[in-house]
C-alpha cells in the first residue's frame, strides 16, 4: 500500500528544512500517522493554509521508509469560531493528544470521541465539554476517576 487516504486532526506542527514542515495526524483508521509536509512554506503552496492545529481534514498519503509524505489536504471543518474564543484550550487539547500514546484501536476511538465533542460545543458549553472530553478521554486510557 503505497498511497492511502483518511481523515483525522492535525495534533502537533513542526518547521522542518527550509520550505517543509512535519504534521503529526490523530486518524480514524491509521492510528497516529507522522508525516512531512513538503514545501508548504512557500508562499504558493496551495496546502498551507489547510494544515492548522485541530483541523478536521481529509488527507492523502504516500508510504515512506521513516515518514510518510502528505501529498493532498481538503478540510473538512476547522471550528474557527471556536478557535477564536477558546485558542489556549484548542492548544491544550494538542498538547493532549501529542502527550498520550496510544495504539491504533484507542486512537480511532480517540479521533471519534474528539469529533463529537467539537461538532457538539458551543461558545456557552464548551467549558463544560472540555471537561466531559477529558473524563472520556481518561476512561478509554483506563484511568476512569471514582466521583462517587
Amino acid at each position: 500500500m503505497k498511497f492511502y487516504k483518511t481523515t483525522g486532526f492535525i495534533y502537533k506542527i513542526q518547521n522542518y528544512a527550509d520550505a517543509d514542515k512535519l504534521v503529526w495526524i490523530l486518524t480514524k483508521n491509521n492510528g497516529k500517522v507522522n508525516s512531512i509536509a513538503k514545501g508548504v512554506k512557500k508562499v504558493t503552496s496551495k496546502r498551507a493554509g489547510h494544515i492548522d492545529i485541530l483541523n478536521y481534514n481529509q488527507f492523502s498519503f504516500h508510504k515512506g521508509r521513516n515518514l510518510d509524505t502528505l501529498t493532498e489536504t481538503k478540510i473538512i471543518n476547522s471550528f474557527n469560531d471556536l478557535k477564536k474564543e477558546f485558542v489556549y484550550d484548542f492548544f491544550y487539547i494538542a498538547e493532549l493528544l501529542h502527550k498520550i500514546t496510544l495504539d491504533n484501536d484507542e486512537a480511532a476511538k480517540l479521533c471519534e470521541i474528539l469529533l463529537v465533542f467539537l461538532n457538539s460545543a458551543t461558545k456557552d458549553t464548551f467549558k463544560k465539554q472540555l471537561l466531559s472530553f477529558e473524563l472520556q478521554l481518561l476512561k478509554l486510557l483506563g484511568f476512569e476517576p471514582n466521583l462517587r
